[in-house]
């Protein structure tokens, strides 16, 4: 699927529901389930969602508008934001959700001029750790236009 304003709508009302899921559950379960036991489970429905959403932005990676990547830069910092509002106490997320560290990182990402993004793969061996070469390429080209330049971006990202 594309992505236009209609399928960013689509992602963004799905996210809205599954949060406001996750908030009701968490609203009967807080107070009824042991600590570890809410924890464990609501970091496995934190997994399915982070792992959904970072899914479907390299389900079409075809070249994408600016204002639809800032758009969704902003779903995800939000999401990390209402994700963080389920837990009373602050949870290492990176410990407990396999893909936190990569989703935290894809608002940066989409959010970055090309030469930050080849700087940051350069430089930051923790995003290597996150994302593979082929999926921060997948970004690049996504993000910018097919010239020389990104050509040249591209060959650096290995």
């Amino acid at each position: 699927l594309p992505w236009t304003h209609e399928s960013y709508e689509t992602l963004d009302r799905g996210v809205n529901y599954a949060i406001t899921l996750m908030q009701d559950l968490k609203n009967a379960w807080y107070s009824v389930l042991p600590s570890r036991m809410y924890e464990l489970t609501m970091c496995t429905l934190v997994q399915a969602l982070c792992h959904s959403m970072l899914g479907r932005v390299f389900a079409d990676t075809k070249p994408i508008c600016e204002d639809l990547v800032y758009m969704l830069a902003v779903r995800f910092e939000d999401t990390i934001t209402e994700i963080s509002t389920l837990f009373e106490e602050p949870i290492k997320f990176d410990i407990k959700v396999d893909v936190w560290s990569k989703f935290e990182k894809m608002p940066i990402l989409l959010k970055a001029q090309m030469l930050e993004i080849a700087d940051l793969w350069c430089r930051n061996k923790e995003l290597s750790h996150s994302y593979a070469c082929e999926e921060i390429r997948l970004i690049v080209k996504m993000r910018f236009p097919d010239d020389k330049y990104r050509l040249k971006i591209l060959k650096e990202i290995q």
